[in-house]
C-alpha cells in the first residue's frame, strides 16, 4: 500500500488522484472484429468432422497405448507380489532361525533353574516381556523376568508372592493347564503382581502354564510391553521345548542322585 493510501486508511482523508481517460477512434471503413467467443465456433466449423479413416487410425493408436499400459501394470503388479513373497519368506526364515537358536540356548543349560531362566529369556524375544512365576501349595512367587517394560530386580521379583486364588487368570491356567488370555487388572493377575510388574487394566497378557510331571508347577506371563507384539506360536513352541528339557534335566538329576 502506498503512503498516501495508508494515510487515508487511518485518517479518512482521500488523497487527490489524477485520472487520464484515453479515447479510441473508430473508423467507419475498418471491419468490426468478431467477439472472442465466436472465433472458436467459426474455427470448429471450418475444420469439419474427422474423416472415418483418420478416426480408425486414432482408435488403433489408443488401443495400442491401452494394451501397452495394461502390460506394464501387470508386470509391475507381478514384481510387487514377488517382492512381498520374498520378504515374507525371508522374515519367516529369520524367525525360524531365531527360534532354533533360542531352543538351543535352553538345551545348553544343565540345571533346572538355569534352563528355566533361559526359557524366559527366549520367550522375551517373541513378546514385550516374559515373567516366570513358581506355583507351590497355592502360592505364587516370582522367579525370573526378561524383556522390556517395568522389570523388578531379581531380588525384588523373588519377594513377589501372592495367593493363586487372588488371580483369576493365573489360577485358571494352573487348574486347567491351558493358555489363558488376561488383562493387567488386579483381578486377573493379583494386586501384588500388577503393582510389581507395572500392569494396567488395558494391558494384554497371556498366561502360559508350565507343565511338569503332569502338573502346572509354574506359569509364564507374556505381555506387549514397549509395543512389541506377542508371537504366540513361537512362545508356545518355546514353552513346549522348555517343558521337555526341564523334565529331562530333572530326571537326569534324580538318576545321578540315586547312583
Amino acid at each position: 500500500m502506498a503512503a498516501a493510501e495508508s494515510g487515508y486508511f487511518f485518517t479518512g482523508e482521500r488523497p487527490p488522484y489524477q485520472v487520464k481517460i484515453n479515447t479510441i477512434q473508430v473508423h467507419e471503413n475498418e471491419p468490426t472484429p468478431a467477439p472472442p467467443e465466436e472465433a472458436p465456433q467459426a474455427e470448429e466449423a471450418a475444420r469439419g468432422p474427422v474423416a472415418a479413416e483418420q478416426q480408425d487410425e486414432i482408435d488403433k493408436l489408443c488401443a495400442g497405448v491401452a494394451a501397452d499400459l495394461r502390460s506394464c501394470l501387470e508386470q509391475f503388479a507381478a514384481a510387487s507380489r514377488a517382492r512381498e513373497a520374498r520378504a515374507v519368506a525371508e522374515a519367516r526364515a529369520d524367525g525360524l532361525e531365531l527360534l532354533a537358536q533360542a531352543i538351543g540356548r535352553i538345551r545348553a543349560e544343565q540345571s533346572v533353574p538355569a534352563a528355566a531362566a533361559a526359557l524366559i529369556d527366549a520367550c522375551a524375544l517373541f513378546c514385550g516381556r516374559a515373567v516366570l512365576l513358581i506355583h507351590q501349595d497355592g502360592k505364587m512367587s516370582g522367579f525370573h523376568a526378561a524383556g522390556g517394560g517395568a522389570r523388578p530386580s531379581g531380588d525384588a521379583l523373588r519377594r513377589l508372592t501372592f495367593d493363586a486364588a487372588s488371580a483369576a487368570a493365573v489360577e485358571r491356567a494352573i487348574v486347567e493347564r491351558e493358555i489363558v488370555a488376561a488383562t493387567g487388572a488386579a483381578a486377573d493377575l493379583s494386586a501384588e503382581a500388577a503393582a510389581a510388574l507395572g500392569y494396567g487394566e488395558s494391558d494384554r497378557v497371556l498366561v502360559y502354564p508350565l507343565r511338569l510331571r503332569g502338573k502346572a508347577l509354574a506359569v509364564v506371563l507374556v505381555d506387549e510391553s514397549e509395543g512389541a507384539p506377542i508371537e504366540s506360536a513361537a512362545v508356545e513352541a518355546l514353552i513346549a521345548a522348555g517343558e521337555a528339557w526341564l523334565e529331562a534335566v530333572g530326571a537326569r538329576r534324580k538318576i545321578a542322585a540315586a547312583a
